[in-house]
C-alpha cells in the first residue's frame, strides 16, 4: 500500500472526513466557467465593403507632457487601435506603431487619449463591425 493510502485509512478510521470544499481546486487544464475564454471576435479594416469608423466630437486632446514640451519634443505618435461595435475604443487593442518620445510622456499621453475616443463605428453589410485603424496624434509648440 503506498503511503497516501494508509495516510488516508488513517485518517477516515480516525473520523476524520474530507469535505471537497476544503480542497484546493487542481486546475489541471480544466477552466471554471468564469475563465472560459469568449469567442474570438473578427476585426475588419477599412476598405472592400467595411466604412472606418468616424470619430465623434470632442475628441480628448493628447497633453504635452512638461518635460516634453520643455524639451521641445515634437511629432507625430502613430497609434492603432480597434473600435468596437458600440464606438468604444478596446483599450487591449491600443498600440504605438510609430513613437516621437517614449521617454517624456507623449506616447503615454496618445495612448492615453485615444482610449477615451468615441466613434461612429465601422459598418458591414448593414451591420456594426470591429475595425482596426491607425490614428496619428500631432504634438507641436507651434
Amino acid at each position: 500500500m503506498s503511503r497516501i493510502t494508509v495516510l488516508l485509512l488513517a485518517l477516515l478510521a480516525s473520523g476524520a472526513t474530507i469535505r471537497a470544499e476544503q480542497m484546493p481546486y487542481p486546475g489541471w487544464g480544466v477552466l471554471l466557467p468564469s475563465e472560459q475564454l469568449r469567442p474570438a471576435q473578427v476585426v475588419y479594416t477599412p476598405g472592400n465593403g467595411v466604412t472606418a469608423p468616424i470619430p465623434l466630437m470632442p475628441l480628448t486632446a493628447p497633453t504635452y507632457s512638461p518635460e516634453a514640451f520643455r524639451r521641445k519634443i515634437q511629432g507625430k505618435v502613430t497609434v492603432d487601435v480597434v473600435v468596437l461595435e458600440d464606438g468604444t475604443v478596446d483599450p487591449d487593442s491600443v498600440k504605438v506603431t510609430q513613437s516621437v518620445d517614449p521617454v517624456y510622456g507623449l506616447d503615454d499621453a496618445a495612448v492615453k487619449a485615444v482610449k477615451q475616443w468615441r466613434f461612429k463605428p465601422g459598418v458591414k453589410d448593414d451591420e456594426r463591425v470591429a475595425v482596426r485603424i491607425s490614428i496619428e496624434c500631432a504634438f507641436s509648440r507651434h
